[in-house]
């Protein structure tokens, strides 16, 4: 594996950034910029912010000001004007709608990112670039209180203002402790030669769409059938909808374009449990639900019953399986089932709810407080209630967490086959402890 660049002053950094803009196969028309700002004792701080270079003009969200929480937004036209505008903010020489930016940035640290799952919704170079303040200044611990003010949009809380407003990430339900990116300023130049734009995966069959910004004679499509006797599966590529043909023994597939240079410009995973992208809700749930539910558990699903307040097992065993599938690839939890998939329905969470008037959402509250506070850090989770067979099941997606979590008692799972293991000292929790990219966050809305 390639070892990312690394930067040491902004000065290089700049000039790296420079070189990559000319790069790209044709001009941004500017660059969008979000920064977060933190009063306290010492005065305003950088908290966190993206750069993110744009093909079209976009429009800007007035400054947002909860008091101790500044949240700002400008648009710099033009791509050689935006690159300027970087360097002089990571010098310490810019303002950002009326606002100065006081700390100047050093260290860079350079990946890029195929999955597109980036603010930038494609492909980028993500330019990673540390405050030098970090080494002079405590670093900042922001408290878990509501963040409100009068005619503007409320959050959980700093982090979870901070994960929205500035990532784009609506992938968590529940307030969030960590600052991600906190104290770094991201430059995304995204790869806009190639991205994925929907997928979906029926039995023997992946309608696909793509986007290609480049000759398709200089690109191809390759697929790996994972758990298939027949592996992989080389295609050519066309900006028109494509079906192609899958094994159908394939438990996973992993889909890359490659161009002719031998650079991986983007991929995507689709799992058992998540066989589709860029699919409106409504057109996949039944189908997929259905599919797993006949498929039973395994790596990427588990099969839960509800849970009462007072069954300390049970919800042990919830907050195992969350944190195996955050350490492993990601997964996806039924509550409200048996063990053979079958939807126990409304009445048995009547049994253990019995005070309230929706048992179904007062599980749903149940599961959210147990994750939040018995996880540390709590991954990514989005959560939904869907009817199967006319009967409510929540469904709790988890994302692949980037530096691993546990227990609140330390404890760290990885997910093996259907089960959930402790992870080897020695062998296995190194390997989850690495972050190899702390971008990533957003699901949510574009720029």
């Amino acid at each position: 594996m390639c070892q990312p660049e690394q930067y040491q002053t902004s000065k290089e950094t700049v000039g790296a950034i420079a070189a990559r803009l000319q790069s790209v196969h044709r001009p941004f028309a500017g660059a969008q910029i979000r920064v977060a700002m933190f009063r306290d004792a010492t005065g305003p701080r950088f908290l966190t912010g993206t750069a993110v270079f744009a093909e079209t003009i976009l429009d800007s969200r007035p400054n947002a000001d909860y008091q101790r929480l500044q949240l700002l937004e400008t648009w710099i036209d033009g791509q050689d004007a935006a690159r300027d505008f970087i360097s002089r903010l990571l010098l310490g020489q810019e303002s950002i709608n009326g606002y100065k930016i006081p700390n100047t940035f050093t260290h860079t640290v350079v990946r890029h990112d195929p999955s597109g799952d980036s603010v930038s919704k494609w492909p980028s170079w993500v330019y990673t670039i540390s405050t030098d303040s970090q080494n002079r200044n405590q670093r900042l611990h922001l408290d878990q209180q509501p963040t409100v003010n009068i005619g503007l949009e409320p959050f959980c809380s700093p982090a979870d203002a901070v994960r929205r407003w500035i990532f784009n990430s609506d992938r968590s339900n529940h307030p969030l402790s960590d600052i991600p990116n906190q104290e770094h300023l991201l430059v995304v130049v995204p790869d806009t030669r190639a991205r994925f734009s929907r997928g979906q995966w029926s039995p023997g069959r992946l309608n696909l769409e793509l986007e290609i910004n480049t000759p398709l004679v200089d690109v191809e499509l390759q697929l790996i059938h994972m758990g298939s006797t027949k592996r992989y599966a080389i295609h050519a590529v066309q900006n028109e909808p494509m079906m192609l043909d899958i094994p159908e023994d394939s438990q996973q597939l992993i889909l890359y374009i490659v161009h002719k240079n031998g650079d991986l410009i983007c991929n995507k995973t689709l799992h058992a449990g998540y066989r589709s992208f860029g699919v409106p809700d409504e057109e996949t749930q039944q189908h997929d639900f259905a599919s797993d539910l006949q498929k039973g558990e395994n790596e990427e699903r588990e099969f839960k019953p509800f849970v009462g307040l007072d069954d300390k097992k049970k919800k042990s065993e919830l907050t195992k399986t969350v944190v195996a599938f955050a350490n492993t690839s990601g997964g996806r939890l039924f509550v409200g089932l048996d063990d053979e998939g079958a939807p126990l329905g409304r009445p048995e969470a009547q049994k253990l709810f019995r005070g309230s008037a929706d048992p179904i959402e007062a599980q749903l509250t149940s599961i959210k407080s147990l994750f939040r506070e018995n996880i540390k850090p709590v991954p990514d989770i989005a959560y939904k209630v869907v009817e199967v067979n006319g009967n409510p099941v929540i469904v709790v997606d988890v994302n692949k967490l980037a530096g691993g979590c546990s227990t609140q008692e330390n404890h760290t799972f990885i997910r093996k086959g259907a089960t959930n293991r402790h992870a080897d000292l020695q062998t296995e929790i190194p390997s989850i402890l690495e972050v190899p990219n702390s971008f990533g966050l957003a699901q949510g809305g574009q720029y």
